[in-house]
């Protein structure tokens, strides 16, 4: 699930986040935490506001966002989120996340929320994401190993999100 290379899973079904065996604190340069690797103060919420419930995930509809926003949001605020390596999470996986049709699904839905919420705005999608679009469409009908297909499945998906992500815009 976690395997590099070229034609690794990406996003993976089940998100990992590790920035090292050293604590340091997040920034908008490093990479941020999904919300189930979060532990927040009370007083915080006040501060910045909950979790957005129009960007949450709602029955099988995985789109989400409301960490990337959440974290974000407190990041303005100038708020320090510290990466802690010592916590470990346990979380239990349902085996159907690792279906093509769930992985094509999530990937579609993950990278939907997180244009949804990094360009809030509604605005044409620049002429590099069709390219990449039609690149991967055309890198699929000559795929004939299952880990290729796989990927340029995902590929398209998630870049068909991107694209849906400039051009709707954010819940408010």
């Amino acid at each position: 699930m976690h395997a590099q290379g070229k034609y690794k899973i990406y996003p993976a079904p089940v998100p990992y986040f590790s920035l090292g065996q050293k604590a340091i604190a997040i920034t908008f340069n490093t990479n941020h935490p999904s919300g189930g690797n979060l532990i927040v103060k009370r007083e915080i919420f006040s501060k910045v506001g909950t979790f957005s419930t129009e960007l949450g995930p709602k029955g099988h509809n995985l789109v989400g966002g409301e960490d990337s926003d959440f974290i974000l949001r407190t990041l303005a605020a100038n708020v320090t989120i510290q990466y802690i390596p010592d916590i470990i999470q346990y979380h239990y996986v349902d085996l159907v996340r690792f279906k093509l049709s769930n992985l094509i699904r999530t990937s579609f839905q993950r990278t939907l929320s997180f244009t949804l919420v990094s360009n809030p705005l509604r605005s044409l999608p620049p002429l590099y994401m069709w390219r990449k679009l039609f690149t991967y469409i055309f890198s699929l009908l000559i795929a004939f190993k299952m880990t290729k297909i796989r990927f340029y499945l995902m590929r398209i998906a998630s870049t068909v999100g991107e694209i849906l992500g400039y051009l709707e815009s954010k819940p408010l």
